[in-house]
């Protein structure tokens, strides 16, 4: 059942997903210099959505589950959020390219977001740290990242195949 802004127990799960995937992100908890290295499960499930159901996560809630993590893990607040805001805004003029040309390329369209994200992420946290940080880590975390995505969009697309469809008043 729809509440006034619109949510339903479908519209969730995009959210659970995304909280799933950044308490992923918190084993072990990330620090300014990662010695476990790991895929930024939130970045690719906020991908996800972002591409197929932007309207499921909008950006108060990329912008609070981003804050969130960055506080919990130790990271300058408000940095993920930056992240995966900017990286919304990105994904808002390639939206339909992609889908259109299928899922291989919305795959090989998440390098340039890990890059951006991975840029401004290590940008800031060398200033921060008052001098260039080892950009290895960096790099590890996004091939991570594009690496675990095939594996992590087959299961998000098997749960949004699973969600009723939800019909706005006005198209019936």
């Amino acid at each position: 059942m729809a509440t006034s802004r619109g949510w339903s127990a479908a519209s969730v799960v995009p959210l659970l997903s995304a909280i799933t995937a950044a308490s992923l992100d918190l084993l072990p908890l990330p620090d300014a210099a990662p010695r476990a290295l790991a895929p930024s499960m939130l970045l690719g499930v906020c991908y996800y959505w972002t591409i197929y159901r932007p309207d499921f996560l909008p950006p108060w809630i990329l912008f609070a589950l981003g804050t969130s993590l960055d506080v919990a893990g130790g990271m300058p607040p408000g940095l993920t959020a930056l992240s995966l805001l900017l990286a919304r805004g990105r994904l808002r003029s390639w939206r339909r390219f992609l889908l259109r040309h299928g899922s291989v390329l919305v795959w090989f369209g998440l390098a340039p977001v890990l890059l951006l994200v991975g840029l401004l992420r290590w940008g800031v946290l060398s200033i921060l740290a008052g001098g260039a940080l080892p950009v290895e880590p960096v790099a590890a975390e996004a091939g991570l990242t594009f690496g675990i995505y095939p594996g992590l969009a087959w299961l998000l697309g098997h749960l949004l195949r699973r969600l009723p469809v939800l019909h706005h008043a006005a198209r019936g």
